[in-house]
């Protein structure tokens, strides 16, 4: 959880970070040919960064915040998240990927078949999928650092006076 607190109003706060970045559109590829690192989508008190892509990675991070209003100014709480459909994929990759390693044990099961009669794909296969889908998703988490560290200067550049 990030928290920043700053003696500016909510309204001042939205402003500026609304004039930091360029506008988070509906297309995949965000606003390619701007020249702002952070796109940002503001709805109410709602805020939701994420850095100008280069290229596309589904598992670059978010950052998803709401600004609340305080005695002393206003509080920015966020987190950084994954885009929604990152934990749908793996979850039916993984699930697909369990219920072919489970033929392949049920079938070695019952026929009791050695493991070097059978073409290596058949055995093998199902594992390395899964283990495939599983190295995807750290390798774009590697490359999302690069992303969530831009949206952390972002953050302190606009709000240079504010606490963390």
């Amino acid at each position: 959880m990030i928290v920043i607190r700053t003696n500016l109003t909510v309204e001042q706060c939205l402003e500026r970070l609304r004039q930091g970045t360029g506008s988070d559109t509906v297309w995949i590829w965000g606003s390619v040919f701007d020249d702002y690192p952070v796109l940002s989508r503001i709805a109410g008190t709602e805020i939701r960064l994420r850095k100008n892509p280069s290229w596309h990675n589904s598992f670059a991070p978010r950052f998803v915040a709401q600004a609340f209003m305080t005695p002393c100014g206003t509080e920015i709480r966020g987190e950084f998240r994954r885009h929604p459909s990152v934990r749908v994929i793996l979850w039916l990759w993984s699930l697909i990927g369990g219920l072919a390693c489970g033929i392949v044990v049920v079938k070695l099961a019952v026929h009791r078949i050695g493991a070097f009669e059978k073409p290596w794909f058949e055995l093998w296969l199902p594992p390395l999928g899964l283990l495939g889908v599983w190295l995807i998703y750290a390798l774009g988490c590697l490359l999302g650092k690069h992303d969530e560290a831009v949206i952390r200067k972002f953050l302190t550049d606009t709000f240079p006076q504010a606490q963390n």
